[in-house]
């Protein structure tokens, strides 16, 4: 690591420590070592990457906290352990709104502008458990947030949430029937699991909405993608997934993302959106998503009068050169209230 960056980690490291101490509404302890006591605690690891792909990311861990009062999980309990992360996310966005990380920028950007490389600078935070049972280690770990400067202007701090979606579960042993709340990805680690039918019929999705655009429509959809990441919408927007997509087969990814993983998705239909090779490979993939569901999935908005293949001229859709960014969210929103 060189010198500068190593002393901006000290840096960052001690601005933490204040941060998860003071800031947060329930009391935390900070700690520079990896916690030896059984127990529930979250990781802190700076992680530096470049859209080049052929410059190495690195990841330095700087830091880990617990519970002092409020989220403490000993024994540890699987339900405990996830509502808690829950909970932490909760926590964390509201301090967000009311801007108690801000301290963090300043940090994170100079760690960016260092020697004029280039690199993008984000804090990753995650759950684990300290226990000897391998398999309760392995189902209690999750990825939650993702803290990061605003990728355009650099102006504002970003949490990005990072759960999956969760499921109830019912799993029949010897102890007799019991009963799990658990993110979709951890299913498969309970035996004779049965998914409750009250769930099971219930669409999952990571994502409440997903942004199609063109990147010269990039101005106008940004605010957009403001305005619904300050109501805490679940939001597929490529500048919000910078770490996600690093280094995927995007072609296949996003062609998920937009046919399965999304409860809507919102295209802005624009001459320019027309042109463009990977927005049809997204029309298309939603397009299909929204034949095989029979209901609407597609919520156009157009930024001119391009006619776009796929997308009926009947189709109800919002002006974009008549409302503004934020009037376009906040329709969104209600959209997804009157599920």
């Amino acid at each position: 690591m060189i010198p500068l960056l190593k002393e901006c980690v000290e840096k960052l490291k001690r601005e933490l420590e204040v941060t998860v101490q003071d800031n947060l509404i329930t009391t935390f302890a900070y700690q520079k070592k990896l916690p030896s006591k059984n127990g529930q605690y979250w990781s802190l690891d700076l992680f530096i990457f470049h859209e080049d792909e052929s410059r190495a990311p690195f990841d330095v861990n700087i830091g880990y906290f617990r519970a002092v009062s409020g989220y403490e999980n000993t024994p540890i309990d699987i339900n405990r352990f996830f509502d808690n992360n829950d909970n932490l996310v909760s926590e964390f966005f509201e301090c967000w709104e009311i801007h108690k990380f801000e301290n963090l920028l300043p940090l994170l950007l100079e760690i960016e502008a260092i020697d004029g490389l280039g690199y993008n600078a984000s804090i990753t935070i995650k759950s684990f458990v300290i226990t000897n049972v391998v398999w309760l280690r392995y189902v209690c770990e999750e990825t939650l947030l993702i803290i990061h400067p605003d990728e355009n202007y650099g102006k504002e701090i970003y949490i990005g949430v990072q759960q999956s979606e969760r499921w109830r579960l019912e799993v029949k042993d010897r102890r007799g029937v019991l009963h799990y709340r658990v993110p979709f990805d951890k299913v498969k680690n309970f035996a004779n699991a049965q998914i409750l039918e009250a769930e099971q019929n219930k669409p999952k999705y990571q994502y409440e909405i997903a942004l199609s655009f063109a990147g010269e429509d990039r101005d106008y959809v940004n605010e957009v993608a403001r305005e619904l990441k300050k109501n805490n919408v679940k939001l597929f927007y490529d500048d919000y997934e910078k770490v996600t997509l690093w280094g995927r087969d995007l072609y296949t990814h996003l062609d998920d993302i937009y046919k399965n993983k999304s409860m809507y998705c919102i295209i802005f239909l624009s001459k320019f959106y027309k042109e463009k090779l990977w927005t049809n490979h997204e029309r298309e993939s939603a397009q299909e998503r929204a034949f095989l569901a029979h209901e609407p999935y597609i919520l156009p908005v157009r930024l001119d009068e391009t006619s776009i293949p796929g997308i009926r001229t009947t189709t109800g859709y919002l002006d974009g050169v008549r409302l503004s960014p934020k009037e376009i969210a906040m329709l969104a929103i209600e959209k997804l209230k009157s599920i």
